[in-house]
């Protein structure tokens, strides 16, 4: 329920009343989802949505590189490895803002702009994802809008394990006292953020 599974099964639903023409994949572990897929037949697109339990990592860029849209109604958190790899493929990402109260996401939003998402609300329910939705099946032009942004973005924000070893490999240094000094050569902007509120200083 956390994930969102019901709020986007229901507005799949309800965008399918608006604008019938999309299809789906739903990428569903654990128990056999016997349970959406009665529920999306009912209303008519058993024919449109495929659903997968799972899929070999080596596979994954591919799926993601087939689809214009990732939908993420996860209310637990938006920058999970699914949205990264999103990310990665360059693709158009519909998700949740932050929670002001509990502060879930805010370090998604602080990170992600909004101009390379499509961020609603995340107490807009269903209405919310169908506003999101709705709009990109009937202007195309407005998916490859947010895909060029994100695919400029993720150039800069993601990078590869072996950056990423050898940064944190030089953080370790930093704060062991090995190193004076921010960390230099690349590294997360959350990361640079923390670096920089800390004057590191040799032991």
């Amino acid at each position: 329920a956390d994930k969102g599974a019901w709020e986007f099964l229901d507005a799949l639903i309800e965008a399918n009343r608006r604008c019938p023409r999309f299809y789906v994949v739903i990428v569903a572990g654990g128990s056999d989802p016997v349970w959406a897929k009665e529920l999306l037949a009912r209303a008519g697109l058993a024919n449109r949505v495929a659903f997968e339990r799972s899929l070999p990592h080596g596979e994954i860029l591919t799926y993601f590189r087939q689809v214009d849209v990732f939908v993420s109604p996860n209310r637990l958190a938006n920058l999970t490895n699914t949205v990264l790899e999103s990310m990665a493929a360059g693709i158009c990402i519909v998700m949740l803002g932050k929670d002001p109260v509990t502060h879930t996401d805010a370090s998604t939003e602080a990170l992600v702009p909004d101009d390379v998402v499509v961020r609603i609300s995340r107490f807009s329910g269903v209405p919310g994802l169908v506003e999101a939705m709705v709009p990109l099946v009937e202007e195309i032009s407005l998916i490859d809008g947010v895909r060029k942004r994100m695919q400029a973005f993720a150039g800069e924000f993601l990078h590869s394990w072996d950056e990423r070893i050898v940064a944190e490999i030089e953080l370790l240094e930093c704060v062991a006292g090995y190193r004076e000094g921010a960390v230099d050569g690349w590294m997360t902007t959350a990361s640079r953020g923390a670096i920089q509120s800390v004057k590191f200083r040799p032991r």
